[in-house]
């Protein structure tokens, strides 16, 4: 493979001898991630992520690397929770300090405690979005439901 970038892997915390000891070749990793979708009767997911651009430049070329093309895998609409974040926040008021993963979680009452690792692991990152992303659409519907009792 190529080179890992020392700056990314200090923010993530990789261990470049656990990749190469329990590593999985990007072919494997699409074709485990197509058996994944496909039992959960989704063969092309919508992707999920804060600060989606970012992960879809890792995405489409973890699916270069294993031979397909990323609309072949994924959807090609994705939910980017830093723009929901910053929608939402015209809703419930400027309550977000900065819009870091972290930070949205926090705001919204996002609990982590249940979940293994920490910021920056792919897995709990990826948790965390799920859940803002829960958080945020809950928040702004029950403004809407008080708004539109009130106006009634």
């Amino acid at each position: 493979g190529r080179p890992a970038d020392a700056g990314a892997l200090k923010v993530n915390g990789i261990d470049m001898a656990k990749v190469r000891a329990e590593g999985v070749a990007p072919k494997d990793a699409v074709a485990a991630l197509r058996t994944w979708f496909s039992a959960w009767g989704v063969p092309r997911p919508m992707c999920v992520a804060h600060n989606a651009p970012f992960d879809k430049a890792f995405l489409e070329r973890l699916c270069l690397d294993a031979g397909a093309r990323f609309m072949d895998v994924f959807d090609s609409r994705m939910i980017d929770t830093v723009g929901v974040c910053g929608s939402i926040s015209l809703v419930i008021g400027d309550a977000f300090p900065d819009y870091k993963l972290g930070t949205c979680a926090q705001v919204l009452g996002v609990d982590m405690a249940d979940v293994e690792g920490s910021a920056h692991g792919a897995r709990y990152d990826s948790i965390m979005a799920g859940r803002v992303l829960v958080a945020a659409l809950a928040k702004v519907s029950t403004r809407e439901a008080a708004g539109s009792a009130v106006t009634r």
